[in-house]
């Protein structure tokens, strides 16, 4: 993701990450609890997609809607204080190369959890159905779809990025803060396997909510000695791979002799162990005269 330039954003609502570009359009459903109804939110959707674009779009068990099968709309929930919000996606026209690159990460296999696991499903987007398609356009099907079917008279109010308050924009940044994008992160556990020209090492570590490493061991050749030693010294570093690497190193240069092995594994365990705080935001003003929206880079949510 950071070579990639996509930022990491985490919603309150929960549920399977998504990829953000502007080829993406996404929509939201406000009510209260009593009148929620994530079935028909979802069918409105589908109903825009044939009614506007003679879409043949169906709505599944999940509530993900679906084109020829490949799912082109996942959504996401959360009831709070009395009232439900139901958003989700559209792929119109984003980068499902980029989309699958991002999501589709081989790391995923190491890492065990009791979180419940993404349904991973073949996606498409809508412009492959219909040429020339473009998020403008289901835009406003979307909308017209829903005032005719809700009977809603009610003129649009068109939120620019100039009526955001200063809590508004911190409250958006709190989403990308290390405190809430790993802080509230369920305990799990993770194994990475090297293989280098002087013998194969493995390292299994289960980290504790909030990102410490509270158990960590080393498997390797019987001539690498300090590796049972190393496995002990993780215990209470921060999960990432700067502070694995830093502390790797800090043992190598207590121990006499070459440690280039330990070296090796300190590189390997720092490429491969993502640490993506501090990310730039990608949420930017446009001092255009006709719009002032935010504009979105790729973002994970």
């Amino acid at each position: 993701m950071a070579r990639e330039g996509i930022e990491l954003a985490r919603r309150r609502s929960g549920g399977g990450t998504v990829y953000h570009d502007r080829g993406n359009l996404c929509y939201s459903f406000i009510n209260t609890v009593k009148s929620h109804d994530k079935n028909a939110n979802s069918e409105l959707i589908a109903d825009a997609l044939k009614s506007g674009f003679g879409i043949n779009a169906e709505v599944n068990e999940r509530n993900d809607i679906l084109v020829d099968r490949k799912k082109v709309s996942g959504a996401a929930y959360r009831l709070t204080g009395g009232r439900a919000y139901h958003h989700g996606t559209l792929l119109v026209d984003s980068s499902l190369e980029r989309l699958k690159r991002s999501i589709l990460s081989p790391e995923l296999r190491k890492i065990s959890t009791k979180a419940t696991d993404s349904v991973r499903s073949k996606v498409m987007n809508l412009r492959e159905v219909v040429k020339g398609l473009t998020v403008d356009k289901v835009s406003h099907e979307l909308e017209r779809t829903v005032r005719t079917k809700l009977g809603i008279s009610e003129p649009v109010i068109t939120i620019r990025s100039a009526d955001m308050t200063e809590e508004d924009i911190e409250e958006i940044e709190k989403l990308k803060q290390k405190s809430w994008l790993f802080g509230e992160t369920p305990k799990f556990k993770v194994s990475y396997e090297m293989d280098f020209s002087w013998g194969e090492v493995q390292v299994d570590m289960e980290i504790e909510r909030g990102g410490k490493v509270t158990y960590c061991s080393f498997a390797g050749p019987n001539a690498v000695y300090p590796l049972p030693l190393l496995g002990k010294t993780m215990a209470g570093v921060t999960f990432g791979g700067a502070q694995v690497s830093k502390e790797i190193l800090h043992v190598a240069r207590a121990l006499s002799g070459d440690q280039s092995f330990l070296e090796d594994i300190a590189r390997y365990l720092e490429d491969k162990i993502a640490t993506p705080f501090s990310a730039p935001s990608s949420h930017r003003r446009d001092t255009s005269k006709d719009v002032d929206l935010w504009q979105i880079d790729p973002i994970m949510i």
